[in-house]
């Protein structure tokens, strides 16, 4: 059984990244970006109101894949969130 490292930053930004790997393997690095960081950040379109109806529907419309729970707060994996995003494309 191999035994993995979890560890967790927290920005002065406000995001966190996360990392996980298992002892002899490449560490894999996730951004993740709480709902206000998405909805602040220029780079999405989307408003407050936006995000929380996708976010009631997540596990209808696919995006309970980039969505991760820590307690009361709601965290969106970005990567995954982009593809998310991308697979609606027209």
């Amino acid at each position: 059984m191999r035994c993995g490292l979890l560890w967790t930053v927290k920005l002065s930004s406000g995001q966190l990244w996360w990392g996980k790997a298992s002892f002899g393997e490449k560490m894999n690095y996730y951004v993740y970006l709480s709902i206000k960081q998405v909805v602040d950040a220029s780079c999405y379109p989307f408003t407050l109101g936006q995000i929380q109806f996708f976010l009631r529907r997540r596990d209808k419309n696919g995006l309970h894949k980039a969505v991760r729970k820590i307690g009361k707060c709601i965290y969106l994996r970005q990567d995954l969130f982009e593809e998310w995003i991308e697979s609606y494309s027209v």
